[in-house]
């Protein structure tokens, strides 16, 4: 069960990041929905159609401050990186582009 405090901590650390890219990229971020449903040894999954991070509640009960430093910004950063780079995650020639390619690198960085 994750704590009413815990979930603060990982709200805030949300509105922080938002706050980082709405001023580096000059866009608005809408605050994602997120739940605590992500089971076994997965992190998180940001869904970009329902605009929803998924989070493990276990792993971050476990790891508190690493997992909200770490996964929090990495799970958003697949949310900002659709709307400041759309093609970044469409197909090309077939293939998928990686979810983890040059233009989330570089919005991780921002984070």
């Amino acid at each position: 069960m994750i704590t009413a405090a815990t979930k603060q901590k990982v709200t805030d650390k949300l509105k922080a990041c938002i706050a980082v890219a709405n001023k580096r990229y000059n866009i608005n971020v809408k605050f994602p929905n997120v739940v605590y449903q992500k089971r076994g040894t997965t992190a998180g999954t940001a869904n970009y159609g329902t605009w929803t991070i998924d989070l493990n509640p276990v792993l971050l009960a476990e790891n508190e401050e690493d997992f909200i430093n770490r996964t929090v910004p990495h799970e958003l950063a697949h949310l900002i990186t659709d709307m400041v780079y759309p093609h970044a995650h469409k197909r090309m020639y077939g293939q998928k582009r990686s979810p983890h390619g040059s233009e989330w690198q570089s919005v991780m960085h921002v984070l």
